[in-house]
């Protein structure tokens, strides 16, 4: 359990916590005042060959609806040690999640234990993830970046998640109007490698991040308090200890600067330069390339990154969809990379007077 009596005794009221649940199949509910449904508890089996309910299949849906009316929200402890993980089962494929796009929260605990996981589709407008949502999914890999309405990741949401091997070879892109990450919300997600995050991030709590896989990480400078050991710390040994060589960066005099000093580790300066206006044009002609575009980044968030050498890329294609380009190239200053054979300009590292 995460640290604590605390949480425990959350645990404990869950049996208690619902008055006047109604039943619907499998699914515990109750009809919230804005006349939704906020589900409270599953009564059907575990995921198992032998079982009618789950033989055949990887894949468990949530109704999109009962008694008419529409499921919004996923309720305390619903779900909790319910989906449980056999190998056995599908040959240990586990199962994937199929929420309905009507869902916006996920109730504290949730999906607490469910190891059977490996995939929960979120729906974009979820804006709520409580505190300990899906601690202790251990086979569950989330996708996080396009959940446009999330503003804070709760305590302890996805503790434990040890495969966690986020979207991308083992990367996280968290969403772009995420303030807060919650005390321990990512500890011992040994299998993350990479955090990628907005400007818009403020707050990473207190052992947000211990204990995974990162040996590398940008903070923004809009990051104004991180809390003890939320970075760069390791658990192997039994004792909490920085990772040798861990890097941290930021910029200088930034809060995540202050951190890496407090705690002996290495930073590196980002380098924050756009191009707009003018240099667009400039560009044009100085790539002399006819299906040129330029897409200015909506949400303040550079569209490149200009890490120990040029690494990657992240920018809206033609369609709107978020792309990471492994390949960026350099051109008379102009940072540059290719989206289905059209450049896209991702930067300017040159003399910004020429």
């Amino acid at each position: 359990l995460p640290e604590t009596e605390n949480v425990v005794s959350e645990l404990n009221i869950s049996a208690s916590a619902v008055t006047n649940e109604l039943r619907s199949g499998d699914f515990g509910y109750k009809i919230l005042s804005d006349n939704t449904v906020e589900i409270t508890a599953y009564y059907g089996e575990s995921p198992s060959n032998d079982s009618e309910e789950w033989a055949g299949s990887n894949d468990f849906y949530i109704p999109e609806e009962i008694d008419g009316k529409p499921v919004t929200s996923i309720g305390l402890c619903a779900f909790k040690d319910k989906l449980k993980y056999s190998e056995e089962y599908n040959d240990g494929s586990g199962i994937s999640i199929c929420m309905p796009e009507t869902v916006t929260s996920i109730g504290d605990y949730a999906f607490y234990g469910c190891d059977a996981i490996t995939y929960f589709g979120f729906p974009y407008e979820t804006d709520h993830i409580g505190k300990g949502a899906f601690y202790g999914c251990s086979h569950l890999s989330p996708s996080l970046s396009s959940l446009e309405n999330l503003t804070e990741i709760s305590d302890y949401a996805f503790f434990g998640c040890y495969n966690f091997i986020g979207e991308d070879d083992c990367s996280l892109y968290l969403p772009y109007k995420l303030k807060k990450i919650g005390k321990c919300a990512f500890k011992n997600c040994l299998g993350l490698k990479e955090v990628n995050m907005y400007d818009s991030v403020e707050e990473i709590g207190e052992e947000a991040f211990f204990y995974c896989g990162i040996r590398k990480i940008e903070i923004p400078a809009s990051v104004k308090t991180i809390g003890s050991r939320a970075l760069g710390y390791d658990n192997e040994s039994g004792e909490a200890l920085p990772y040798i060589n861990f890097k941290i960066i930021c910029d200088e005099g930034s809060a995540a600067e202050q951190y890496a000093l407090e705690n002996g580790m290495r930073t590196s300066p980002i380098w924050h330069v756009l191009l707009e206006g003018l240099k667009y044009n400039e560009a044009l002609q100085k790539l002399n390339a006819d299906n040129l575009y330029y897409e200015k980044k909506q949400y303040g968030f550079d569209s490149y990154r200009y890490l120990d050498m040029y690494v990657y890329c992240i920018y809206y294609d033609s369609d709107g969809d978020w792309q990471k380009s492994e390949y960026v190239y350099e051109n008379n200053g102009f940072l540059y990379s290719y989206d289905n054979g059209n450049v896209v300009i991702c930067g300017y590292v040159g003399n910004s007077n020429s």
